[in-house]
């Protein structure tokens, strides 16, 4: 943990690296994480301690899965072509065939960015879909779900995204400076 009172990341893989120089970590094969009420599985997480950017990448074929359950025991499961979490800022990128179920609802997109100190799933797609599970179902370019209230809203298209991608990427797959 990197501060007192932080729940331990428990890393299970068939290998494991770390770069003393970049303090870069990467783990390999059938990686398993668990952190308090999350847990993912992944065939490879590259790690950056300094940023706190994560890369999750699957076997091929398969798709990452994040899972997160609440105070209330209510789950969250992500699953995804690539997932991108930013753990200081309590953020996440998924990337490709994106789905996430929250107790009966489930959003589907393109990407989505989730933000946990908002309480908010920016679901793009072509179409994103949000269906609440009780029969209410909406489909747009864009719709801003609030996962603590389960409400939605569609969001204009044609206004870029506050999410940036690129603030998700490793070092060293960002284009060098000039």
């Amino acid at each position: 943990p990197e501060e007192e009172g932080d729940d331990p990341v428990n890393i299970t893989a068939e290998s494991v690296d770390f770069d003393v120089d970049t303090d870069v970590s990467t783990s390999r094969g059938n990686v398993q994480l668990e952190n308090g009420n999350q847990s993912g599985t992944a065939n490879e997480v590259i790690y950056e301690e300094e940023r706190e950017i994560a890369k999750m990448t699957p076997r091929e074929g398969e798709q990452v899965t994040l899972t997160r359950i609440d105070d209330d025991g209510n789950e969250l499961t992500i699953t995804a072509d690539l997932i991108r979490p930013s753990t200081g800022d309590k953020k996440l990128h998924a990337i490709g065939n994106v789905t996430g179920v929250d107790c009966i609802i489930v959003s589907k997109g393109n990407e989505v960015f989730f933000n946990d100190e908002e309480s908010t799933a920016e679901i793009i797609g072509n179409p994103a879909t949000y269906d609440d599970g009780e029969g209410n179902q909406v489909s747009s370019g864009r719709i801003l779900q609030f996962t603590d209230t389960d409400d939605y809203e569609l969001l204009d298209e044609t206004v870029p995204s506050e999410f940036n991608p690129d603030d998700f990427k490793l070092n060293i797959e960002l284009e060098p400076s000039e």
